[in-house]
Parts: C-alpha cells; structure tokens; sequence
C-alpha cells in the first residue's frame, strides 16, 4: 500500500457510502469512521450518510412510492459520485452484494472495507478490477482508505492504447512544440467534442 493520496489531490471527489443497516448497531463506530476519514482525506461529498441514522424499522416499511423516490434517488448518488466505498464485514446483508455488483455495472470503481477475520464470501467471488477490496482497523483505517482512493483514480483515469497513422503520431509528438498543447489535451477536446456532438442528436 505504497501509494497514498493527498488531501488537495481529493478535494474535487465525490464518494458514495454504502453499509448495511441491518449490522448497523455492531459496526456504526466504523461507519463513522469511515465517513469522517473520507472527508479527512479532502474528498468534497459523501453521499448516503443517511445510513448512519435512518430507523431501520423506516427501512423495512418503506412503501412501493418511498422504494421507487429511493430508485431514483441511488441513481443520482452513483451518477454523480467518482467512487463508492462499502462496509462489506462478514455477515453483510445480500442487498449490500447486488448493490455493489450494479455500481460496478454502471462504470464506477468500489472500494470494499471489511474488518479483519471478517472477509465476506460474496465479494471475493466478485472478479472485477473496479472492486478494490481491504481489511482495515480502526488504527489504519486512514491509511487504507488513502492508498484505495489511489487505487480508484487509476481506474477512473485508465490509460488507452491504440496506434496511429504517422502523420498523426508526428502531429501529435510536436504538439506542444508548435502549438503549444499536449497530445493528451488534444484527444481529451477531441473526445469531449464529439460526446456533446453525439449527446446533442
């Protein structure tokens, strides 16, 4: 766990949480704790700390117009968030399981916290790079969290390869001698032009 995270480098992040409530009374000191290392690590927004307080009789009840006002809401958290992290100590609940395999569906990296002697069977048959799985303590939480963090900018950053005509090798190889902007800049533009373009049909 070399790689660490700074807190200006995660000022910009958004994370949403996810535990479950059902183990809540046991492992709420560490749902704390994971929120408030979260944010002490300068990440900007925490989505879904409603989890630390929401009654969990309030949970069970929820009424068919409640569960589909949740739907909509989960949508919008896991759109707008770079990250999850989920609490994931054995005995998890399956719901926290489906959860975590549709957040890795829609493209975003999760960071999977479980206590030590406390591996959920669930997720190690989970085969996906997006799953950045951990133990942690109390005492090393922050550090945990600090090299995961790292591990999910890879994947939200990946790198692609592919190869070009050499003309636009040579174009790209003195962009920013002529022009003064990187090749990486160039393709970045590119792409985003052509995602409005595209999004605008």
């Amino acid at each position: 766990m070399a790689k660490h995270c700074s807190k200006k480098e995660n000022k910009k992040m958004k994370a949403y949480f996810t535990a479950s409530i059902f183990h809540r009374e046991e492992l709420l000191e560490d749902y704390k704790a994971i929120i408030s290392s979260l944010k002490q690590l300068g990440v900007n927004k925490v989505f879904s700390e409603d989890t630390l307080d929401i009654p969990l009789q309030k949970a069970l009840d929820n009424s068919e117009v409640e569960r589909k006002k949740w739907i909509t809401t989960w949508k919008k958290y896991i759109h707008d968030c770079d990250f999850a992290v989920a609490e994931i100590s054995y005995p998890s609940t399956l719901n926290i399981g489906f959860e975590i395999h549709n957040i890795i569906e829609r493209g975003k990296p999760v960071i999977g916290l479980y206590k030590e002697g406390k591996d959920p069977i669930f997720t190690s048959e989970l085969h996906s790079r997006r799953l950045i799985r951990s133990s942690y303590t109390r005492e090393n939480l922050k550090d945990v969290l600090s090299w995961a963090i790292g591990e999910a900018k890879e994947i939200i950053n990946r790198r692609f390869t592919f190869l070009v005509p050499p003309e636009i090798s040579g174009f790209l190889d003195n962009a920013y001698k002529s022009y003064g902007i990187t090749a990486s800049d160039i393709i970045r533009d590119l792409v985003k032009k052509e995602m409005i373009r595209l999004q605008d049909k």
